[in-house]
């Protein structure tokens, strides 16, 4: 998991890397951009944007894999929590301090593994949220956000040798929706580039009725870029 997490890592490196050139060549006209887009806020700022980063199981739901309790082996298992994530959004500025936001999130895989359990977790799906800029907060555009998640889960693999719709009753896809917050900052690079950095928490995604462990909080770090239109 330490390559991926490098991966990420160096991707995310390239992208504010090349938008660097862009704020250069803004001189000393950067330093007012703030206060331009503070006095000509307009009613149509829509915007378009992606991130990349790192999603982190926030449970022990690895460790549950293994119980007796879900036919597993009782090991500890080899869990990998984390992996790459991301996301792709739009997005409506009606007011200075508002926005409202759409996006398609893949929060990435979990796994583990232990004896004769191998099973991983995806997870992916729709989000609505609504950001709010703090007032004096301006030069890096810092917010907080709320919203819902709209998700599909899909569980995969073998617990104890025995294939998990077995052990499972019903779909082991699930579909349903979850609360996320989190906060960020952006900061604008020149008048139609923005660099984001982004903190988003997913509260009980899955379902613990149907597998005990199988419900998890969820966090997810990214850095992106924003184009304004």
């Amino acid at each position: 998991m330490t390559i991926r997490m490098g991966l990420a890592v160096a991707a995310l490196t390239v992208l504010t890397t090349m938008a660097m050139p862009v704020s250069a060549q803004e001189g000393d006209s950067q330093g007012a951009a703030p206060a331009d887009q503070e006095s000509e806020h307009s009613l149509w700022t829509f915007y378009v944007g992606g991130g990349l980063g790192v999603s982190k199981v926030d449970n022990t739901a690895c460790d549950a894999l293994g119980s007796s309790g879900n036919g597993g082996t009782g090991n500890q298992q080899d869990c990998e929590d984390d992996d790459i994530a991301w996301k792709g959004f739009i997005g409506w500025q009606p007011l200075k301090y508002v926005a409202i936001e759409g996006a398609y999130v893949d929060l990435g895989e979990t796994t583990a593994k232990g004896g004769a359990t191998n099973t991983s977790a995806e997870v992916d799906g729709f989000q609505a949220s609504a950001l709010l800029f703090v007032p004096g907060l301006e030069m890096v555009g810092a917010y907080i956000r709320g919203g819902a998640y709209f998700y599909e889960a899909d569980l995969s693999g073998r617990i104890a040798g025995v294939p998990i719709q077995d052990l499972i009753p019903g779909s082991t896809s699930r579909s349903d929706t979850a609360a996320v917050y989190g906060m960020g900052f952006r900061l604008p690079i020149n008048d139609s580039l923005i660099i984001s950095a982004d903190f988003e928490r997913y509260l009980d995604v899955g379902d613990d009725s149907r597998f005990n462990g199988g419900e998890t909080d969820i966090n997810f770090f990214s850095l992106g870029g924003i184009f304004t239109f």
